[in-house]
């Protein structure tokens, strides 16, 4: 059922996403309430400044996105490479550091949120990397609905490795490689880190900053831009030269800042419906 879901709504033209989104935002918000007090909680405490109406409306604002980005991301089943790039690209500035980064025989891991359309992302960086791109996703208990979301994330090259299986697969890896790491999800399990984020105490997963300091990985943090509906520019920041000595917990501390201060300038495109807190220290 979710398969053909998956299929019709991808059948959709992209030009109308936008009226699409309009007619479905009532019924979301209003009728179905999907999360609502989730969204209401993480925002009233991210951003204690807000007064009520303010933060309604970034409210309202992130549910007609949260719509889209569902529209959007279905679209990848049907796009060609080339139809993608018109949607999602490297500013010329990250172009030439990835390829100094080949050139001088460094992988790389490349952290990130779920900001903007990071399902675009993930594939995109498939077939504009010369790395081998290999992209960490969680695993979900809906296994032939997994398979499906993975197929279109591939379409282009790059790799999805199992949370479960990441360590192995880096360790071993022995060409040159890029790791996508979407480092904001809920962690679970012993290796956390602790910090300040969004007015909150957080935890992050501490595990891909610690296989990066083992494994001498440049680390990035990639930037993204809403540029306007539909189309985002990304932009990559350097956290930790592979010639520096910063360690693991600096290098997180870094991507957590970075993260936050992309969050606070567009707050819309964050993905405020995920139980982001509900770990407490």
């Amino acid at each position: 059922m979710k398969a053909f879901l998956y299929y019709i709504i991808s059948r959709i033209p992209f030009n109308s996403i936008e009226l699409l989104t309009k007619f479905l935002f009532p019924l979301v918000y209003n009728v179905l309430k999907y999360r609502r007090n989730v969204v209401r909680s993480n925002l009233s405490n991210a951003f204690p400044e807000l007064e009520y109406n303010d933060l309604k409306k970034l409210e309202q604002q992130h549910y007609k996105y949260i719509i889209r980005l569902l529209l959007e991301t279905f679209q990848l089943s049907k796009w060609t490479i080339n139809t993608l790039k018109k949607h999602v690209y490297f500013d010329e500035a990250s172009i030439k550091l990835l390829n100094k980064l080949y050139s001088s025989g460094k992988s790389i891991v490349i952290y990130t949120g779920h900001y903007g359309n990071w399902e675009w992302v993930v594939s995109y960086l498939g077939h504009v990397l010369n790395h081998k791109q290999m992209v960490i996703y969680k695993p979900i208990k809906d296994k032939t609905f997994e398979s499906l979301i993975n197929k279109n994330r591939s379409k282009f090259g790059t790799q999805m490795i199992s949370m479960n299986d990441a360590r192995e697969s880096i360790m071993q890896e022995k060409g040159l490689f890029s790791v996508l790491v979407i480092g904001d999800q809920s962690p679970r399990g012993k290796n956390l880190y602790w910090t300040k984020f969004l007015n909150q105490d957080t935890c992050f997963f501490k595990s891909a900053f610690d296989i990066a300091e083992n494994r001498n990985l440049t680390q990035l943090y990639l930037k993204t831009d809403v540029s306007s509906q539909g189309h985002y520019k990304l932009s990559l920041q350097m956290i930790n030269d592979s010639n520096q000595d910063k360690s693991s917990d600096k290098c997180l501390e870094e991507y957590v800042s970075l993260l936050e201060a992309d969050i606070k300038k567009q707050p819309v495109y964050w993905l405020w419906t995920h139980k982001r807190w509900k770990h407490k220290r």
